[in-house]
C-alpha cells in the first residue's frame, strides 16, 4: 500500500462506478479517511459487475463494502489490510482505514510568496474538506474564509473581496457551477477554481467552459494545491 492519503470514500466510489452498476452510498461516506483511494476504487470497480454494492463508513467504524457473496474473493483486488467474510448471500469487506480528523497532524509547509497575504473563500459541504483546505492555504500564507453551502458562498463572494474562490462542484442544493453562474450574473468577476473528484479531461473542459479559471482534483495534496494556485497567480 502506498503512503496513506486523505480521501472521501463516496467520491472515490462514484468515480470508480462512473455511472454504471448499482452503487449505494451509506452514511458517513463523504467524511475523509486515510488510505489508498486507488485500492478502494479498484475494489468497487471489480464488485459492481456482479450486482449491487453498498458502501458505508460511519464515524468510529471501519469502511465496509457489502456485495454479492457469489463473487470469488480470490479474484478481488483486496487491499492488504482488508478482511472479507461471507454470510449466506452477502459478502462483507472491511477496511480499517481511519478517519482523517482523528489522525491528521497540522499541515506544515513553507509559506509561498505568491499566496502570502492573499484571501480565499472555500466552499464545501464536508466539514473535513473545509478543515483540510483551510489548513493547507493558511500554512502557505493565505487568509481563508470557509462556508458549507452554495448560497453562503454566493453571499460572501458578493460582499467580500477575495483573490480566489475554491468551489466544491457537488455541494447539495447548489453546487460550484451554480454558484459561479449566479455570481457572474451579478457582475462578480473573482476567479474561481472547481474542486472535485471528477477530474477526467472532458470534465475539466466542462469546468473551464463554465467559467472556472482552473480545477483542483480530490483527494488534495498540499504540494499540488499550492503549486496550482501559485501558478495561477504567477
Amino acid at each position: 500500500m502506498q503512503q496513506p492519503r486523505p480521501f472521501s470514500p463516496a467520491d472515490v466510489a462514484r468515480n470508480a462506478a462512473n455511472g454504471a452498476g448499482d452503487l449505494r452510498i451509506g452514511l458517513g461516506c463523504e467524511a475523509m479517511r486515510l488510505g489508498d483511494p486507488a485500492e478502494l476504487g479498484a475494489l468497487i470497480a471489480a464488485l459492481l459487475p456482479h450486482g449491487p454494492v453498498k458502501l458505508t463508513a460511519r464515524a468510529d467504524r471501519p469502511i465496509t463494502i457489502s456485495a454479492n457473496a457469489q463473487v470469488p474473493i480470490d479474484a478481488l483486488p483486496l487491499p492488504a489490510s482488508a478482511t472479507a467474510q461471507c454470510d449466506r448471500d452477502l459478502l462483507r469487506i472491511t477496511l480499517p482505514w481511519p478517519e482523517v480528523e482523528r489522525v491528521v497532524a497540522p499541515v506544515s509547509c513553507a509559506p509561498d510568496l505568491r499566496l502570502s497575504g492573499r484571501s480565499f473563500l472555500v466552499a464545501d459541504d464536508s466539514h473535513t474538506n473545509l478543515l483540510i483546505l483551510a489548513e493547507m492555504l493558511k500554512a502557505a500564507g493565505g487568509h481563508v474564509d470557509v462556508v458549507s453551502s452554495g448560497p453562503c458562498a454566493v453571499e460572501l463572494a458578493m460582499t467580500r473581496g477575495y483573490d480566489l474562490l475554491l468551489l466544491d462542484i457537488s455541494m447539495p442544493g447548489m453546487g460550484g457551477c451554480e454558484v459561479l453562474e449566479l455570481i457572474r450574473a451579478r457582475a462578480c468577476t473573482t476567479p474561481a477554481f472547481a474542486v472535485t473528484a471528477n477530474a477526467m479531461s472532458h470534465q475539466v473542459r466542462e469546468y473551464i467552459d463554465a467559467g472556472f479559471a482552473g480545477h483542483l482534483a480530490k483527494p488534495l495534496q498540499t504540494d499540488d494545491l499550492v503549486q496550482a494556485i501559485s501558478d495561477f497567480f504567477a
